[in-house]
């Protein structure tokens, strides 16, 4: 199979589906069932009873990360914060109102809250950039750009309602 088969949608899905009409007269086999870890040390059962950090793909400090939230107790976890939340939240701080954002006011004042906004919404909390695009009337790219001026002005005590301006 060639790769300009996968050159438009229709030949692609043709060509996926000859693949893998090709491949069910193999029936199951055993030495392509459950991935290599559970064929290296014996079936699922024995996957079960490995620690969970056996089980996790990814570098020593991301494994340690996500055992110990996987510890940690359920009351202690931390829910994310709704978009909705920190806009009204960072505007009152910034003493701006919401639709401001919205108009494309480039005065200092609504450009800091936007960042603000941007740094938590984006870096913070972990919500893509098209999430704000409504709310901020500017582009994913711009709410990146934003999000990481939050970051700078955080770092250096700048930020909307830090007291230094």
């Amino acid at each position: 199979m060639s790769w300009g088969a996968f050159t438009r949608p229709s030949r692609a899905r043709n060509a996926y589906r000859e693949f893998v009409g090709a491949g069910i007269p193999q029936g199951r086999r055993p030495d392509l069932q459950g991935g290599g870890l559970v064929r290296s040390v014996g079936g699922w059962a024995a996957v079960h009873a490995l620690p969970a950090a056996e089980r996790i793909l990814g570098g020593p400090a991301f494994v340690a990360a996500l055992q110990q939230e996987i510890d940690a107790p359920l009351a202690t976890r931390r829910l994310p914060v709704p978009p909705e939340a920190i806009v009204e939240r960072v505007c009152a701080v910034g003493h701006i109102p919401p639709t401001v954002l919205q108009e494309g006011s480039r005065r200092p004042a609504v450009c800091r809250v936007r960042e603000g906004i941007a740094y938590l919404v984006v870096a913070v909390e972990g919500y893509p950039a098209p999430r704000l695009v409504s709310v901020l009337g500017v582009r994913p790219p711009s709410i990146y750009k934003a999000a990481q001026r939050g970051r700078e002005a955080r770092e250096n005590g700048t930020a909307c309602g830090t007291g230094k301006q």
